[in-house]
């Protein structure tokens, strides 16, 4: 068996999006914001467990799925760089160590894609590849490890 090569996942700081869309819904839908307590407690959740994702192919859903509730979070409440209710995001990048933040929730989605192309990148160099099914699912990893890095390269 020949060794893989796999990424390591990036380590998040804190993000605290919670009082940025509540203050966003209270100025611009004239809503009650601690309406929404609940569906932001699961969000929170989810994050939490995406910066703390399983080594397994249940992390990889965990991934996707925090990556399509920001992606939905986004299209309601502007938090890209410069807009009404963008916050800072804290990540440590891999090679240098150095905590980065960026107040753009573009930033936060692209260090979930990377993680997610490490992810699928792990699971595949852990796999066995001794038979032909240990080899297919290993190089279905490393194609999806390839997907979300070229994603990541060309909108981000």
């Amino acid at each position: 068996r020949m060794p893989m090569i796999w990424l390591d996942l990036k380590e998040a700081g804190d993000f605290l999006f919670q009082p940025a869309v509540k203050k966003f819904v209270l100025k611009n839908y004239g809503e009650n914001p601690e309406a929404y307590n609940e569906e932001l407690k699961k969000l929170e959740l989810l994050r939490q467990n995406a910066v703390r994702v399983p080594r397994d192919f249940e992390g990889c859903s965990v991934l996707r799925k925090y990556l399509g509730q920001l992606h939905y979070l986004q299209s309601r409440v502007p938090m890209g760089s410069g807009q009404e209710a963008a916050v800072p995001v804290t990540w440590t990048e891999i090679f240098s160590g150095k905590s980065v933040a960026h107040e753009d929730i573009k930033y936060e989605q692209a260090c979930i894609l990377y993680n997610l192309g490490a992810l699928h990148s792990m699971l595949g160099a852990m796999d066995k590849r001794v038979s032909e099914e240990g080899m297919k699912v290993s190089c279905t990893h490393f194609q999806c490890a390839a997907g979300a890095f070229a994603y990541l390269r060309e909108h981000f």
